[in-house]
């Protein structure tokens, strides 16, 4: 048993995996700004209009979004030159609809200058029409499913066309990127579900207009068809009673009002807009044409409701009788003879359905020309269509991979199109590496990938399944089950064909690129054929209408120039079959698809209840195994999954390469193979790639060098290590330096405490006694020893002069207390009398020191030397007999000296000092940041603050 894990989330609603932006559509209208404009003007600004035309050091500023898929499509349209596309793709409901929608907003928007300005007022109505075509599309190929209240039900190709500016005139306009102003656009529809007409599940819809038209005004009604007024859904068996559905917020009656608006945009108003609504009109009403056996004969047909057919031959205007005889009796010709054949009651049934299905796809595929007559700029700018060639930016809105309990024709024809969609992912990505290793002459085996071509070949090969699925349809009494037979045994060692025991004679398996699916062949030949009995073609013809009369009229010729049968002979295998006309249609999408820049946008569901803020872990993990994300992060690595420029590799690793090394690269020509060579040579010279000691490392290529798994790690490791060792040096160096730096001042302070200390040692009060004569007279520097000021190596200002002062004598303080509780000698005993005389001196001298200590804070001094000439005046302390030598000017002279020969680069290592100059030269280039913590910005902000 499985168990459904959930999770909450909040923000990683895309992500990015090698050219894939994985998007979770389903929340995101409950996070606010997330498409705004501001959003928008963002991801314009940055990755569209920067300054330079540099886009690489920009893209880690934004986030994955939507935004930056069009926005770097738009990019590779201005500024390289080169057509885009963009292929959308996931379930059904995982929000492929809205994110094409939302792209096209996007790209349509870009008109002014970086991206603000409002558009031109001259393609203000282009772009209101290229925008709204998509409600029109909606209205008539979307539908309400068990997943989604709006699904669509057919797969799509929209070609945004621009004028694109020319490179000079921006350049002489000011512009950083040429301009490319939304000229029009272009349609092309795949696959619509046709029996979503006919037939739908109960808690599912069939399409939106059927509603919306049913729900409109009853005066626009009787302006459509008189039959119309007053009806509701239970009305029509196709339609059936359901409850009322509200998209967007909007009720079938106001969705009604947005398409009539969007129709008038493409220019579909009054006669044309009447025509389009009674052959929906004709479609609803042949629903409820009611087919039972005839009383005289049981196999034969006939309609029970006369009132139906009298309603559904008004509505088309034709006769009541050539509608009754087309719906249930068809013309059998033999030779030159025609024979007029009753049909039983479900062949009837499957005419009025066939026809019913024909006249929908019709009318959808004349709505989508007129779509496009009226988007397209080859018709907007007929006079210079033929001397402009646009630019074209593609989106493809297909469904994605279905696999379901039951599958049916419909789910092979999608799974499908996704093995094709998988194959050009797979040329785009892994054989593109391999054309990029021969571009710069790396002799390397074929690499290995998972290719789908086995599965292609079972479906489109000259044997494969709709080959031998158009035969059987070509056979007189062709079945499913035959078809099944000749399919299995044709294809029997095709290990993708899947064969079991416990299949049903109609069912089979594929193991697709997504997975295993068991398809159910019931229908698959009646499906494929999609025949329409001649004698409806005929009565179609005949109709008033003119949009159904002009669309069947266009399928009969068709059908009536297709070859015939020889006399003698069998006939041609000419029928266009759904298979073969879907194959083709597919091929020529790849085609134009191939002339592109692609990029992929995968849609995931994240929870089936459609509730925010939740994610169902095991089906969104099914979603990108079946979408092929797994594969393209693992197979790519299998050869050389890291690469860097010479340029790179070289500023990268030469740090701690040895001096030998680093000579030999000053010495070579500027030519980076030669130079990584070198380099890489000996910084892998004991790494083993994969284990295999014959296996070299890596490959330098013409531009790039190409390292194995496992051989970059390797290197960031060392320089990290490197790096670390010269971060440690560097920080002792600069102790050092600070340290060396202040000596002079605790020396000078050194010694003066020293003074005092000697002073308190010295016995016998008559010392002192004759001390005191001398003191008067003379000064403190005397009593030192110092005879001049020493210059200090940096001028230091009079409050920092206070605050050292101040320091220096509270320090002499506390040594003197020591000293008088911890002799350093031990003199002759005082007496009482010799005690009774130093106190008074004692107490005199700590008093005058506490009274310098004060006046610092207070008095304004030049240098410390003055203001203790100057306090010294004032105190009576004994001091120390003089040094023979004047220490203190000694050890100045020398740490000047020292200083002066031994400057901070000169005295450490060759390898510390070209560590710092790259240091010096990384501090205004773009650094590459690894995953250890210690990283080369970390390391230079430690050693430059």
């Amino acid at each position: 048993m499985t168990t459904e894990r959930t999770t909450t989330f909040y923000t990683f609603l895309f992500f990015s995996v090698t050219c894939y932006l994985i998007c979770s559509n389903l929340v995101t209208q409950w996070i606010d700004g997330l498409y705004s404009n501001q959003r928008r003007l963002e991801y314009t600004q940055k990755l569209i209009f920067c300054e330079g035309g540099r886009y690489s050091d920009l893209k880690s500023e934004v986030e994955p979004h939507i935004y930056e898929t069009s926005s770097l499509a738009y990019r590779g349209l201005a500024v390289d030159g080169h057509r885009q596309s963009i292929l959308v793709s996931g379930e059904s409901s995982a929000g492929k609809t809205e994110t094409v929608k939302i792209i096209m907003s996007h790209l349509a928007s870009i008109q002014g200058p970086e991206g603000s300005n409002p558009p031109p007022s001259s393609s203000s109505t282009v772009i209101k029409r290229v925008l709204d075509s998509n409600p029109l599309l909606e209205a008539f190929g979307n539908a309400k499913t068990v997943r989604n209240d709006n699904s669509s039900r057919f797969g799509k190709f929209i070609q945004l066309q621009f004028d694109v500016e020319n490179t000079t005139s921006a350049f002489f306009s000011g512009g950083a990127v040429p301009r490319c102003v939304l000229a029009g656009s272009n349609c092309e529809t795949y696959l619509l579900e046709k029996s979503r007409v006919v037939e739908h599940k109960d808690s599912e819809r069939t399409y939106h207009i059927f509603y919306q038209l049913i729900a409109a005004p009853d005066d626009f009604k009787a302006q459509v068809w008189d039959g119309l007024v007053g009806t509701t859904n239970s009305s029509f068996r196709y339609v059936g009673d359901c409850e009322p559905l509200t998209l967007d917020g909007l009720t079938d009656a106001e969705q009604f009002q947005k398409t009539v608006n969007a129709l008038s945009l493409v220019n579909i108003t009054d006669n044309k807009l009447n025509t389009l609504m009674r052959a929906i009109c004709t479609v609803l009403q042949l629903g409820n044409i009611a087919i039972a056996p005839d009383s005289s004969d049981n196999e034969k047909a006939c309609i029970n409701s006369q009132d139906e057919l009298e309603k559904l031959a008004e509505l088309m205007g034709i006769d009541v009788e050539d509608a009754n005889k087309a719906l249930t009796t068809r013309t059998i010709t033999a030779g030159r003879d025609s024979y007029i054949v009753p049909m039983k009651v479900e062949e009837s049934r499957d005419s009025i359905e066939a026809f019913a299905k024909e006249i929908y796809q019709r009318a959808f595929d004349w709505l989508v020309r007129s779509i496009n007559d009226a988007t397209s700029a080859e018709h907007i700018y007929e006079n210079v269509a033929d001397v402009v060639e646009f630019g074209l930016i593609g989106l493809l809105d297909i469904f994605g991979f279905e696999s379901f309990n039951n599958n049916r024709f419909e789910q092979f024809c999608i799974n499908y199109a996704n093995e094709k969609f998988q194959q050009k992912y797979t040329l785009d990505i892994f054989r593109s590496v391999q054309d990029e290793y021969t571009r710069e002459g790396i002799d390397l085996d074929e690499i290995t990938y998972s290719d789908n071509s086995e599965v292609l070949k079972l479906i489109e090969g000259r044997m494969g399944l709709i080959s031998i699925l158009n035969e059987e349809c070509i056979r007189p009494n062709g079945n499913d089950a035959c078809f099944i037979s000749k399919l299995k045994k044709v294809n029997k060692d095709v290990s993708v064909l899947v064969d079991e025991r416990l299949h049903c004679p109609t069912e089979f398996g594929i193991d697709h690129y997504a997975g295993h699916v068991k398809y159910n062949a019931d229908m698959f030949v009646k499906k494929n054929t999609d025949l329409l009995p001649k004698d409806l073609l005929d009565c179609a013809c005949k109709s008033s209408n003119d949009l159904i009369c002009t669309e069947l009229k266009a399928k009969a010729d068709a059908s009536a120039a297709a070859p015939k049968a020889a006399p003698g002979g069998r006939a041609k295998k000419s029928i266009l079959t759904v298979g073969t006309k879907f194959r083709t249609q597919l091929t020529s999408l790849m085609a134009n698809i191939s002339k592109t820049r692609t990029r992929y946008v995968r849609c995931i569901r994240p929870n089936t209840e459609s509730v925010p803020i939740k994610m169902n872990l095991s089906s969104s993990a099914e979603q990108l195994r079946s979408v092929g994300v797994v594969s393209a992060v693992i197979i790519p690595r299998v050869a050389f999954p890291n690469r860097l420029t010479h340029e790179a590799a070289i500023q990268r690793f030469r740090c701690f390469a040895s001096a030998e090394a680093r000579h030999k690269l000053g010495t070579l020509a500027n030519t980076g193979k030669e130079q990584v060579d070198v380099l890489l040579g000996e910084l892998l010279k004991d790494f083993k790639a994969n284990g295999e000691e014959d296996k070299k490392s890596y490959e330098s290529g013409k531009t790039r060098v190409y390292f194995r798994t496992g051989a970059l790690e390797h290197l960031e490791s060392k320089r990290i290590k490197a790096m670390s060792e010269h971060a440690s040096n560097i920080n002792k160096m600069i102790r050092g330096f600070i340290a060396r730096a202040s000596f002079p001042r605790l020396r000078e302070k050194a010694i003066a405490a020293q003074a005092l200390a000697r002073e308190e040692r010295m016995e016998g009060k008559s010392h002192r006694n004759t001390s005191q004569s001398s003191l008067q007279n003379g000064s403190f520097s005397s009593c030192i020893g110092v005879t001049s000021t020493p210059k200090s190596p940096r001028p230091k200002s009079p409050r920092r002069q206070r605050k050292s002062l101040k320091c220096a004598l509270d320090r002499l303080k506390q040594t003197l207390k020591r000293q008088k509780t911890t002799p350093l000698s031990q003199p002759s005993k005082p007496t009482s009398a010799t005690l009774s005389a130093s106190e008074p001196n004692c107490h005199r001298r700590d008093k005058n020191l506490l009274s310098i200590s004060k006046d610092l804070s207070k008095a304004p001094i030049n240098t410390p030397f003055e203001l203790l000439e100057q306090k010294w005046q004032q105190t009576k302390i004994t001091p120390f007999p003089p040094s023979k030598n004047n220490t203190y000017n000694s050890l100045e002279q020398k740490w000047r000296q020292m200083k002066i020969d031994s400057p901070l680069l000169k005295a450490h290592s060759p390898s510390v000092r070209f560590f710092l100059e790259d240091v010096l030269q990384e501090r205004n280039s773009p650094i590459i940041t690894t995953t250890s913590p210690h990283t080369t910005h970390q390391i230079r902000d430690e050693i430059f603050l």
